[in-house]
Formats: structure tokens, C-alpha cells, sequence
């Protein structure tokens, strides 16, 4: 059965029957969601929720569509309704290609991509309208975000006044605009920066107000509600104003409404403004009673306009902001060194080969790799340098000439010092330390010969070093080796990893470059075996066909053992610590892996018949485990 629906965007008819999820209006031509209508009921209610949009009265709109979602909460279209509502989306033609288009009345910080009304439409919608509500979203929250962008660059204002300009009928000027612009005029003159759209919108003529309204409703710490009927504070635009201002209000408590009546009673007002103080204009010298309040509200007395006096508050004030942005900086800057300091510290006593930090705190001493001692002492004595330039420069203080270069000094070294150690060894391969020394000197000099203010100096060389970061940071995406069923020992001719990863390098050196690294019990072929640096070297072909070699410490050679004794003790770990948890006995073969040699014991990892792991030791001097050759 055929039913009529009201078009979201015009009010226009659209004839839909049960199954329709997308319809087009038969006035303005536009396709849209429509809901499953089953009923009279259902289409009514969705019909009265749309002309409340229609006609821009959000508030019982939402309502109207929440309504809709209490008895059937899986219809997607009532809670693409409430989004609509919530984020006052109304639907204007554009007049170049006359199709219509949304425009926001009520802007919104939260995004509308992560509205929980949002994610429920896309969750009950089927695909076809999922697909519509998806591209109407990206559209309403690019515009929000213009309207956003747009409004913080407005100056924000104390004081937002909320009044009705026009009456319905003639069109003439309210007498609510005549009293406003009364208290306009008085706060102004007391230096109170004061939103009144008559005046503040007026060289704003042919844009969109939206961005202005919300700045300075989201700026403004109180509203004058100014209203001589209930008619005129339930307004449309009005009621907009000032229940978006209550919305603020909770986010922010230090925000204030004052409701300003003239010729009504306060319990004329609407329900949600009956429990604020009401000023009545009617009484004399109402408006200085009001602008006395305003002032007391924001913490100002009432300002002579005298320069002078003027400009000794902002001066006093700058100097206070600047005193407390040096105090911020400077502890900015020693938690970044702090951080960076001990970060490399710790960065530097790494094994090159596993990552593996080697550093005994327990012992109270540092054990440098013998590889890694000049690069950690050099390193570390130009980060120590950096840090101790930084703190000295904040402690003197900042504004000072010499202390300025001492600053940017400790920053570039520590900032720099982190990006020739940490990142260009991935990006170019074969970087020497000492060249990246002399790039740091080299640069220095010719960045302090540029006759550019420190400002600008330190924007080119965050500059750089951010897009150095990110081309270094761009070749740190090694090839990770997925981890299936298919990592079974097969052949001796094979290895296992046993540390948590393994990195594959070019050659058979821990100082070789890096080509990505291999996990924990992954197993490869031994292509061919080298002695290098008083360890083995094994090199390996990954699944995508990488080749390189990997360190004898972290992996272990495939083996056959047989147990010799009448049994051994199976554990859950390469140790006699680890708890048993079964027996091998005599006779009984098992592929495995050389796990650890320590002393005399040497661990087994044997894979048992049910495709679990456990450990068993042997000793070198006895026959209790057997290496089938």
C-alpha cells in the first residue's frame, strides 16, 4: 500500500510504500532516506517530526523522532532524524544548480562522525541508505568544521544579548531590540565587550551567521535573555540561542543566563529558565542594576575610558602572561631533556643484534658493548651538553640574548643527536657517527651566519628535523614475518628462532644493515654458516624471499635427540626452576632445537607427539641425551 511522506528537504510529497528505503520528492526532486513505513501511525509521527525541523524547531523535532525510536528502536531513519536535529541541519536550495543542500544551525564541537545516534543509524541502516547517510555525514561535519575554524578566529565576547528583532506580522522592530540595544549601549561603555547582532552581524550582510552566533556563544561567560512575551523568548531563533547557551552552561559552569523581562511575569518564561534570577526592566534604573550585575558576574568594576589607565592594565597583563610563558617553557624544556636523556642513555647500551637493554642497575654500573663504547660516549657527552645548556638558559632566563642561543644550542644538539643516531642508520645505510657529527657542526654555522631571528631559526630547524624524522621513521617499517602452522622443524638442516625476534642483516656483522627481523618461533634453512666476531652466523631466505644472516645467540640448530637414560625430566622451561611437567623415557626420539648451553647443561626444546613444547637437559660430559647425527 502506498503512503505520502513529507520530504526532509522540503516538505514536499513523496509516495513510498512498505519496502522503499530511498524515495524522490516529487516537488524539489531530491533522492533520499526514507524510513520502513508499516503504518499510518509510523508515517504521521515522521511527518510531524519533519515539518518541526522544517521549520527549524530542533528541540521538538528530536523529541518528535525519539519518540519514534522508543517504539520501534531499530528504524535508522529516526535516528538520522535526531542527528538532524541535534545538529540543526536544514536543507537550502543552491541557486546555481538548484539542488538542495544542508546548512548547520547548530554547531557542535563533537564531531557528528562519532554521535552515538550516528553509529546507531549506520548500525540499523541497510546498505543503500548506510551509503547515504555516510556521504550527508562527511558533508554536515566538513561544514561544522569551517564554522568552527571560522568562528575562533572572531574576537570572543563577555556578554552575548538574546532578543527577538522583528515581529511576525508587520516585520517592524520589537520592542525586546529597542531594550537591548539600551544595555548594548550601557555595557559598551564600560568597556565590556558585548554581542548584539543587530550591530555585531551588521558587516557580516550576504554570509552565513552561524560562525559569529556560536563564537560568541561559546565565548560569552553571560546571556541577557531580553524578552517582553513568552511568545518572543519561545521564538524559533530565539529559543535556538539561548537553550545552545544552556547546553554550554554544563560544559562550563562558570558561564551565567540572566533573564531581562519587561511587561511579563517570570513565570511566563519557559520551564527551563524558571529556576534562574530574573532582572525586571520595569523597574527604574533596571538597566544599570543589570550592567552592575554583568560587571560584578565577570570580575570587572566599572572602567573609566581613560588610555592611560587602559593601557597600564594591558601592560601589566602582558607582562604577566610572558613571565608565566617563560616559567612553562622552561619546564617544558627540561622534562623533553630529562626525557631524552635518560631515553638515549638507555637507547645506548643496546646490542645492536636483539635490542636487549644491558644495563644492571642492581650493580650500580653501566655495561657498554665494546662496539657501542665510543658511539655511547660521544653520543651521551653531546646530549649531557645539550641538557646542561637547556637548564642553564631557563635558569638565568630566557629573554636574554646569550641565553636564548643557549638554549636553542641545547635543543638542536639533543634534537639532533636523536635523529643522526636513531634514524640514519635506517635511512641511509653505512651513515657513520663522526659524519653526522660534522653534519651538526656544518649545519650550526651556517644556520647562525643567516641573519633570521631566533623565532624563525627555530621553525627551520624543526622543520627539518620533523621531515627527516618522518623519511627515517618511513624506512623503519621492516618486513615482519607472519607466524603460521607451517613453522615446524622438518630437516636438520635447519633453525628456530628462540629470542622474541632476531634481526636479518646484510652480512655476517652486528655492525651490517639491518634488512627486518624474524620471531619467535619461526623456522628457516640454513643456507650457509659463518664464523664472525666469535659467533656463528646463520644465513636464511624468508618466505618473501628476503636473504640475509642472523645471529647464532638468538636462534637454535635443529637437532634429533634420543633419550639414552631410563628417563629425563620434562619442564616448561630451560631451566631446573621451571616447574615438570612430564617425563621423556628411554629409546624415545624427538626433533628439537639446542635451546641453551650453560655450564655443563645443555637444554633441549623438543616438540612432543601432540604438538606442544617442553625442555630437557643433557649434560656434555655424560650420555643421558643422545644427538642423532
Amino acid at each position: 500500500m502506498a503512503m505520502i511522506l513529507k520530504c526532509k528537504m522540503c516538505g514536499g510529497d513523496i509516495e513510498i510504500s512498505q519496502d522503499m528505503t530511498i524515495g524522490t520528492c516529487l516537488y524539489c526532486g531530491s533522492t533520499m532516506t526514507v524510513p520502513r513505513i508499516d503504518s499510518e501511525k509510523k508515517a504521521r509521527l515522521f511527518n510531524r517530526a519533519n515539518e518541526y525541523r522544517l521549520n527549524n524547531e530542533f528541540d521538538k523535532a528530536y523529541e518528535a523522532y525519539k519518540a519514534i525510536v522508543e517504539e520501534d528502536e531499530q528504524e535508522a531513519e529516526a535516528y538520522w532524524g535526531m542527528i538532524l536535529s541535534e545538529y540543526g541541519v536544514e536543507y537550502v536550495e543552491d541557486p546555481k544548480d538548484k539542488k538542495r543542500v544542508p546548512t548547520c544551525h547548530r554547531t557542535k564541537v563533537q564531531s557528528i562522525l562519532s554521535s552515538t545516534n550516528y553509529k546507531q543509524a549506520l548500525q540499523y541502516a541497510d546498505t543503500e541508505r548506510k551509503f547515504i547517510y555516510q556521504d550527508e555525514a562527511e558533508v554536515i561535519d566538513k561544514l561544522q568544521k569551517d564554522i568552527i575554524s571560522i568562528s575562533v578566529k572572531e574576537k570572543p565576547y563577555d556578554v552575548f544579548i538574546c532578543y527577538k528583532e522583528t515581529e511576525n506580522q508587520s516585520g517592524e522592530r520589537t520592542q525586546d531590540s529597542v531594550l537591548a540595544q539600551q544595555i548594548y549601549e550601557v555595557l559598551q561603555e564600560k568597556g565590556i565587550n558585548t554581542f548584539f547582532s543587530r550591530i555585531s552581524l551588521e558587516d557580516k550582510i550576504g554570509r552565513n551567521y552561524e560562525p559569529y552566533i556560536f563564537g560568541a556563544l561559546k565565548s560569552a561567560k553571560v546571556m541577557v535573555l531580553v524578552t517582553t512575551s513568552n511568545d518572543h523568548c519561545n521564538a524559533t531563533w530565539v529559543k535556538n540561542e539561548w537553550k545552545r547557551f544552556l547546553n554550554f552552561m554544563e560544559e562550563d559552569k562558570n558561564k551565567v543566563i540572566i533573564p531581562a523581562c519587561y511587561e511579563m511575569s517570570a513565570y511566563e518564561l519557559p520551564n527551563e529558565l524558571a529556576s534562574y534570577q530574573v532582572q525586571n526592566l520595569e523597574k527604574i534604573g533596571a538597566v544599570q542594576d543589570l550592567v552592575y550585575g554583568v560587571t560584578k558576574i565577570l570580575g570587572k568594576e566599572s572602567r573609566e575610558s581613560n588610555n592611560v589607565i587602559i593601557n597600564e592594565l594591558l601592560e601589566e597583563k602582558n607582562t604577566r602572561e610572558k613571565r608565566n610563558g617563560i616559567l612553562i617553557r622552561g619546564l617544558l624544556l627540561s622534562v623533553i631533556c630529562f626525557v631524552l636523556f635518560f631515553g638515549g642513555l638507555l637507547s645506548t647500551t643496546a646490542p645492536v643484534d636483539n635490542g636487549h637493554v644491558s644495563m644492571k642497575f642492581s650493580s650500580l654500573s653501566l655495561r657498554f658493548q665494546e662496539y657501542n663504547l665510543k658511539f655511547s660516549v660521544v653520543w651521551l657527552s653531546g646530549m649531557l651538553i645539550g641538557f646542561i645548556a637547556m637548564i642553564y638558559g631557563m635558569i638565568k632566563g630566557y629573554a636574554k640574548p646569550l641565553c636564548k642561543r643557549l638554549l636553542l644550542l641545547g635543543f638542536f644538539i639533543l634534537g639532533l643527536d636523536l635523529f643522526v643516531m636513531k634514524l640514519w642508520g635506517f635511512l641511509l645505510p653505512g651513515f657513520k657517527f663522526y659524519y653526522g657529527m660534522i653534519f651538526i657542526l656544518v649545519f650550526w654555522i651556517i644556520l647562525s651566519k643567516l641573519k633570521l631571528d631566533s623565532k624563525r631559526q627555530v621553525l627551520i630547524r624543526l622543520a627539518i628535523l620533523g621531515v627527516s624524522c618522518l623519511l627515517g621513521f618511513s624506512n623503519l617499517g621492516f618486513e615482519k614475518e607472519e607466524l603460521t602452522d607451517q613453522w615446524q622443524i622438518t630437516s636438520k638442516n635447519q633453525i628456530k628462532v628462540i629470542d622474541d625476534y632476531a634481526t636479518i642483516r646484510k652480512e655476517a656483522t652486528s655492525s651490517s644493515e639491518e634488512l627486518g627481523e624474524v620471531y619467535q618461533n619461526m623456522v628457516f634453512d640454513i643456507v650457509s654458516k659463518e664464523v664472525q666476531e666469535e659467533k656463528i652466523w646463520y644465513e636464511i631466505t624468508t618466505l618473501s624471499g628476503k636473504r640475509g644472516f642472523v645471529s647464532g645467540s638468538l636462534v637454535g640448530e635443529a637437532v634429533v635427540i634420543e633419550v639414552v637414560d631410563e628417563y629425563r625430566n620434562l619442564r616448561s622451561g630451560p631451566g631446573t626452576n621451571y616447574k615438570k611437567i612430564g617425563k621423556v623415557y628411554m629409546s624415545e626420539t624427538y626433533w628439537g632445537v639446542v635451546y641453551k648451553v650453560s655450564g655443563n647443561d645443555i637444554w633441549y626444546e623438543i616438540v612432543l607427539s601432540d604438538g606442544s613444547v617442553g625442555y630437557v637437559c643433557g649434560y656434555k660430559n655424560d650420555k643421558s641425551i643422545k644427538v642423532i647425527n
